[in-house]
């Protein structure tokens, strides 16, 4: 047995670079799904720390007697007369003034503050995941093309 020909080795190392753009191909798409998610996670829970600290700030207002203003659809405050569990959720709002629907997170809870009960609902607006993909697209796109 002798070396292998020139042509084999070009064979060889044509198999070794198809490999090796697959290879790296599933792993820059693993990496990039797992990069989306780790921040689109990231962003949310941003946004509900944010409207957990408004809600803190209006109960400390309605602790005060002050009233807290109606900012529809940011911030309304009504008394009630039934109360439930705090939940978080995703809602779209058309917006007139852009001309499409945004998407919000919305809290709702309930706190009884100087004998009177209050259903509090506050909105902050939502990254759009379209916004999260085009960034990690450009970054990508500015470190192996440019």
């Amino acid at each position: 047995m002798g070396l292998a020909t020139n042509g084999d080795g070009m064979r060889l190392l044509k198999k070794i670079n198809r490999s090796y753009l697959f290879s790296s191909t599933i792993v820059l798409i693993i990496g990039l799904l797992a990069f989306y998610f780790l921040i689109k996670h990231i962003a949310s829970r941003e946004s509900v720390e944010g409207l957990h600290a408004s809600e803190i700030r209006i109960v400390h207002e309605l602790r005060q007697n002050k009233t807290v203003l109606r900012l529809y659809p940011l911030i309304e405050v009504e008394q009630t007369q039934k109360t439930g569990p705090e939940f978080v959720k995703d809602t779209t709002i058309f917006d007139p003034i852009e001309g499409e629907d945004e998407v919000f997170k919305e809290l709702n809870t309930f706190w009884e503050v100087n004998g009177k009960d209050y259903h509090i609902t506050i909105m902050a607006l939502s990254v759009e995941k379209e916004g999260i993909a085009m960034t990690i697209f450009l970054s990508i796109k500015a470190i192996f093309c440019c």
